[in-house]
């Protein structure tokens, strides 16, 4: 996990893999699969502010790429709980 201040959620983000945008709880976020980190890598990134996000990633050594993003989910919804509400 990687909070970054300064950062919009959905800006500077790899340009390669696959990109989905979506919520979790809410909350916008934006799903990476196989980017910096390759197969079995998944990433979500958050908004926390508007101009602040936190990045939840993991990489499976043995393991799919789905269940790597399955995995990121679980703990990004777990987080997103504790992150000050975006108001």
């Amino acid at each position: 996990m990687e909070l970054q201040a300064g950062q919009p959620y959905n800006t500077n983000l790899p340009a390669n893999g696959t990109r989905t945008e979506g919520d979790i709880s809410g909350r916008p976020s934006v799903q990476l699969q196989n980017t910096v980190s390759g197969e079995g890598g998944c990433d979500v990134v958050m908004e926390v502010k508007p101009n602040s996000r936190v990045i939840v990633l993991a990489t499976l050594s043995t393991g799919t790429t789905a269940q790597a993003c399955d995995f990121v989910g679980q703990v990004a919804t777990k987080i997103e709980r504790l992150l000050p509400k975006n108001n």
